[in-house]
């Protein structure tokens, strides 16, 4: 689930960054950050990539503040 989780923090790191909400050098930071705190899983299902989508968001936007 590494690869969602990455792809969906990035999403909201660089939706931040557009908005004037995060600095451009703190767009790596908060996907590690994100990548640390949710947990990866084995993806055997769409339910489970989406599932990985959902917390990472979730977890970035909270890091966001």
């Amino acid at each position: 689930s590494a690869p969602a989780v990455f792809n969906a923090a990035d999403e909201v790191a660089v939706g931040a960054f557009l908005r004037g909400r995060l600095g451009f050098p703190d767009i790596p930071k908060l996907i590690s950050e994100t990548l640390r705190i949710v947990e990866w899983r084995a993806v055997t299902r769409i339910d489970d990539v989406l599932e990985a989508d959902r917390q990472a968001r979730a977890v970035a936007c909270e890091l966001l503040g």
